[in-house]
């Protein structure tokens, strides 16, 4: 087995929230632009054995190499958080978010791949 990681995928998100308080409960529903690195193995060649009368083929190996993009992109997301005191708030987020990232492999070989998906998380919050 190949203990390489085959894929890594950051991203940087930029949020604009419009917060609504409803008693002791916030809600803010907001998106933005995404930024999304992504590196990943792509496989560039596949090396078959045929024979005649060449009506099968059994696969030998196949070349890899690491493509490294960047692309933008979007998210969209929702929080809401209950407020205990004056200064401490737990809330809960769920994010969307969704690129395009072009991979050009060693100038010939040329993969499309989707970045994002889901999101979710909860904690708490203290103000200063």
């Amino acid at each position: 087995m190949n203990s390489r990681i085959l894929r890594t995928e950051t991203a940087a998100h930029l949020q604009l929230y419009y917060a609504r308080d409803i008693g002791r409960w916030r809600l803010r529903l907001g998106g933005g632009p995404s930024y999304f690195t992504v590196s990943q193995e792509v496989v560039t060649g596949i090396l078959l054995d045929e024979q005649f009368p060449y009506d099968t083929a059994t696969f030998r190996s196949a070349t890899t190499a690491r493509g490294k993009e960047s692309a933008p992109g979007f998210n969209v997301g929702a929080d809401v958080g209950r407020l205990f005191t004056r200064r401490l708030r737990a809330a809960a987020m769920v994010r969307f978010a969704r690129g395009s990232v072009d991979f050009n492999v060693d100038g010939t070989h040329r993969v499309s791949t989707d970045a994002g998906g889901v999101q979710a998380g909860a904690g708490i919050r203290i103000a200063f």
